[in-house]
C-alpha cells in the first residue's frame, strides 16, 4: 500500500493502524472510523459515508497484503455499527469485499470476515433478507470449512441468520429455491448438515409454505438420507417425516405427480434405509392421490413387484410393497376399459367429486381374487385436489403389460413376485377386458410356459388367468385362427379344432339346448388354444408330463376350465403313448370333460382319443360295461382301489348339463308307475366312462386304479 496516497476522510494515523499486524491496533483504528461515521451520519452526509466504505472495500479488504485486508474488514464492522438502522442503504457495498475474503487461504482471514459478517447482518436484522441468497451461498462454503475456529465462526453467522429469516416475514423463497437445489447435492456432510437444518427451520416457518417446492428438493434429499453418518441420516429422516406429515394434512396442495418419478428411482435403490422410505411414500402418495398415480403404473410396478419376493432380512420393505402392489391395483376400474376418444365427454358429465367419492372407493374395496386385505381398504381415501379434478387419467396399459411380462419372463425373479404379475394379469383381465386382449397374443405364450414352473401356486393362478382369457367374452371372434400358429393339420397325430361353421353342422336337438343354456359359459379361441398347446406340450415335454401333468391337470379341473364344457363334437384321434398309469385317469377326465372324448387302447395296447358325437355316447352306453372299462356309479363315486370303500369324488362347480350331473340326479328308486308329464321331457342320459388300461393281446397287465382324494 502507497503510504503517501490520500485516504480522506481516514487520518493517517486511522490508516497506519489498520496496515498493523497486531489486532489491538486495528481495534483501535477501527474505534476511530466508527466515531467519524457517527458524526457524518449525524451531518447526513452520505457521500462521506460512501467515500469511508469504498476505500475501507477497495484499498483495505481487498488489499494484496493480509493485513490490510484484516484491517479493512474490522473497518467495515466499524461503519456498520455507526450506521445502525441507516446500514440497509448500504448492505451492498459492506456485504460483498467481507463475502470475498471467504475465499481466502488464511483460515485467519476468514475467521475475522465471519466476525465482521456478523456484526453487519446483527446491526441490519431483516434488511439483510434481499442478500439471502449471497449470504446462504457464503455460508454453505464455510460450514464445511477444515478449520475448526472458522467453522465455529460459521455456526454463530448461522444461527443469527435463522434467527433472522424465522421471526421475518419478507423471505423470497421463490429466488432462494434454485441456490438450494443446487447446493443440495453437495457430497461433503457437513454441507449436507447445513441444508437439511435450514430446511428444518424453513418448513417450521407458518408464513414460508416449503411444501409448494417440494418436488424440487426431493431427490436431493433422498441421496442425502444415505449419507454415511448416522447424525446426518436422522437429520434427514426427521425432514421428510416432517414433510410426509404435512402432505397428509393438506393433499389438495401436493404435486403427486411430479414427486412420482423420484419415489420410482428410490423405490429401486439398494439402500435399505432409503428404499423403504421411498417405499412408505409411495404407498401414502397412491393412497391419497387415488388415480392420480395410474398413469406411472408401469414405473410404479416396476420398483414394488421385485420387493415382494424379499425375505425375512426385509420384511419391512417387502410388507410396504405389498400393500402399494394392492393399493394400485385397486385403482383400475372398468371404467379404463373405456376407449379413449370417449372418455372426454363423459368425464363433462360425471358428478361433482364429493359425489363421485363413493363411488370410486366401492371399486376400490376388493381385489381380484379376494386376496386383499378389506381392512385395508376402509382407509383408503381419494385425492379430490381442484387442479387436478378434471384433468384427463390415463392407464397406460400397454407398459403395464409390457413390465408385467418382462418380471414374469425372468426366471431369476422370486416366487411370490410371479404370483403378484398374474394376480396382475387376472385383475386386469376382469376390470379392462377388451383393452387386454389386444396383448393377449404376446402374453398367452409366457402363460403357458408359466405351467412349467416349479411352485404349484404359480400354475394355480396361471391356470386361473388362462380361465379368464379363455372364458372372456372380449375375447370372442366370428374364427378362432390359427391354434399354434403354422399350419395345424388335420392328422391321426393332431387334433382338430372344429372352426364355428363346422360345429354348426353338429348341431342336434339334444345337444343345441345345452349349448345355448344362459348357464352356459362361452368359449373363445383361446379355450381351443390352451388346451392343443397343453397337449402338444405334453406329448414333446415327457419331464412335464410325468412330474407335473397330473397336478396340471387336476388343477385345470378344479379351476374354471371346468365350466367350459362344449358339447361332444367330431374329431379324429390322436396316438397319446401314456406308460405310467397313474396318469391315466386324470388324462381320460380331462380329455372328456374339455372334449367329450373317450381314452381307449388302440389295437397295439396305447391309448387313444376316440371322440364321439352324442348319438355315439348314447350307442356307447349300449354297450356292457365289461366291454368298455368300468364306469362311475350313479351317485357320483369312484370304485377305490381293491375294492374298498367307495370315495365320493367332487369335481368342483359345473353347469347342470354335465353328464356327471345328470348322473348324480337319477332318483335313487324306480319312478313310480303310471302316465308321465308330457311337458317334461325325458333327460337324454349321457354315461360318464371311467377310462383304466385294457388288457391288450401284448399281455400288458391289468393295472388297479389308484386312490384319488376326496376332493380334486
Amino acid at each position: 500500500m502507497n503510504p503517501e496516497k490520500d485516504f480522506a476522510p481516514l487520518t493517517p494515523n486511522i490508516v497506519r493502524a489498520l496496515n498493523d499486524k497486531l489486532y489491538e491496533k486495528r481495534k483501535v483504528a477501527a474505534l476511530e472510523i466508527e466515531k467519524l461515521v457517527r458524526e457524518f451520519v449525524a451531518q447526513n452526509n452520505t457521500v462521506q459515508i460512501k467515500h469511508v466504505i469504498q476505500t475501507l472495500s477497495q484499498e483495505f479488504a481487498l488489499s494484496q497484503h493480509p493485513h490490510s485486508r484484516k484491517g479493512g474488514l474490522i473497518g467495515l464492522a466499524a461503519c456498520s455499527i455507526a450506521l445502525g438502522k441507516d446500514s440497509g442503504l448500504y448492505l451492498k457495498e459492506l456485504i460483498e469485499p467481507v463475502l470475498t475474503c471467504f475465499n481466502d487461504a488464511d483460515s485467519r482471514l476468514r475467521y475475522y470476515a465471519c466476525e465482521a459478517l456478523y456484526n453487519i447482518v446483527k446491526v441490519a436484522r431483516g434488511a439483510v433478507l434481499p442478500h439471502f441468497n449471497v449470504l446462504f451461498d457464503g455460508l454453505s462454503k464455510l460450514a464445511a470449512d477444515p478449520d475448526p475456529n472458522v467453522k465455529s465462526g460459521s455456526e454463530l453467522l448461522d444461527r443469527l441468520l435463522k434467527d433472522i429469516v424465522t421471526e421475518s416475514n419478507k423471505f423470497d423463497l421463490v429466488s432462494f429455491i434454485p441456490l438450494l437445489r443446487e447446493r443440495i447435492y453437495s457430497n461433503n456432510q457437513y454441507a449436507r448438515q447445513f441444508i437439511i437444518s435450514w430446511i428444518l427451520v424453513l418448513e417450521s416457518v407458518p408464513d414460508i409454505n416449503l411444501l409448494d417446492y417440494l418436488p424440487e428438493i426431493l431427490d436431493g434429499l433422498f441421496q442425502i438420507l444415505g449419507d454415511n453418518g448416522k447424525e446426518i441420516r436422522k437429520m434427514c429422516e426427521v425432514v421428510l417425516g416432517e414433510f410426509l406429515k404435512e402432505i397428509k394434512k393438506n393433499p389438495s396442495s401436493v404435486k403427486f405427480a411430479e414427486m412420482a418419478n423420484i419415489l420410482v428411482i428410490h423405490c429401486q435403490t439398494t439402500d435399505d434405509l432409503i428404499q423403504l422410505t421411498a417405499m412408505c411414500w409411495m404407498r401414502e402418495f397412491i393412497q391419497l392421490a387415488g388415480r392420480v398415480m395410474l398413469p406411472y403404473s408401469s414405473g410404479i410396478l416396476t420398483a414394488v413387484l421385485p420387493c415382494l419376493a424379499y425375505d425375512d432380512r426385509k420384511k419391512s420393505i417387502k410388507e410396504v410393497a405389498n400393500v402399494c402392489n394392492q393399493s394400485l391395483m385397486k385403482l383400475v376400474t372398468p371404467e379404463d376399459d373405456e376407449p379413449d376418444e370417449l372418455r372426454p365427454g363423459q368425464r363433462q358429465a360425471e358428478p361433482a367429486p364429493d359425489d363421485a367419492l363413493p363411488k370410486q372407493e366401492g371399486t376400490a374395496s376388493g381385489g381380484p381374487d379376494g386376496s386383499c386385505d378389506s381392512s385395508f381398504s376402509s382407509s383408503i381415501s381419494v385425492f379430490t385436489a381442484a387442479s387436478t379434478e378434471r384433468a384427463p387419467v390415463t392407464l397406460h396399459l400397454d407398459g403395464i403389460v409390457q413390465v408385467l411380462n418382462c418380471h414374469l419372463s425372468d426366471t431369476a425373479i422370486g416366487m411370490m413376485t410371479r404370483i403378484a404379475v398374474l394376480k396382475w394379469l387376472y385383475h386386469l383381465y376382469i376390470k379392462t377386458p377388451r383393452k387386454m386382449f389386444r396383448h393377449t397374443d404376446s402374453l398367452f405364450p409366457i402363460l403357458l410356459q408359466t405351467l412349467s414352473d416349479e411352485s404349484d401356486e404359480v400354475i394355480l393362478k396361471d391356470l386361473e388367468v388362462l380361465a379368464e382369457i379363455a372364458s372372456s367374452p372380449a375375447g370372442q371372434t366370428d374364427d378362432p385362427g390359427p391354434l399354434d400358429g403354422p399350419d395345424l393339420r388335420a392328422s391321426h397325430s393332431e387334433l382338430q379344432v372344429p372352426t364355428p361353421g363346422r360345429a354348426g353342422l353338429l348341431n342336434t336337438s339334444g345337444t343345441k339346448g345345452l349349448e345355448c343354456s344362459p348357464s352356459t359359459p362361452t368359449m373363445n379361441s383361446y379355450f381351443y388354444k390352451f388346451m392343443i398347446n397343453l397337449l402338444k406340450r405334453f406329448s414333446s415335454e415327457r419331464k412335464l408330463l410325468e412330474v407335473r401333468g397330473p397336478f396340471i391337470i387336476r388343477s385345470a379341473l378344479v379351476a374354471r376350465f371346468l365350466l367350459f364344457l362344449p358339447r361332444p363334437r367330431l374329431f379324429t384321434f390322436m396316438p397319446f403313448k401314456c406308460q405310467s398309469s397313474h396318469l391315466v385317469f386324470p388324462f381320460s377326465l380331462f380329455l372328456f370333460l374339455t372334449f367329450g372324448s373317450v381314452l381307449k387302447r388302440n389295437e397295439e395296447g396305447c391309448p387313444f382319443i376316440l371322440v364321439a358325437d352324442a348319438s355315439d355316447m348314447k350307442q356307447t352306453a349300449a354297450v356292457p360295461p365289461a366291454e368298455r372299462g368300468e364306469h362311475l356309479p350313479l351317485d357320483g363315486r369312484h370304485p377305490a382301489a381293491g375294492g374298498g370303500p367307495q370315495v365320493r369324488l367332487d369335481h368342483g362347480p359345473r353347469p347342470q348339463h354335465h353328464p356327471a350331473d345328470l348322473h348324480g340326479a337319477l332318483p335313487a328308486k324306480e319312478p313310480a308307475e303310471g302316465p308321465e308329464d308330457p311337458g317334461e321331457p325325458e333327460p337324454v342320459l349321457l354315461p360318464v366312462p371311467l377310462l383304466v388300461p385294457q388288457p391288450s393281446h401284448h399281455g400288458v397287465p391289468l393295472l388297479p386304479h389308484p386312490e384319488l382324494p376326496a376332493c380334486l
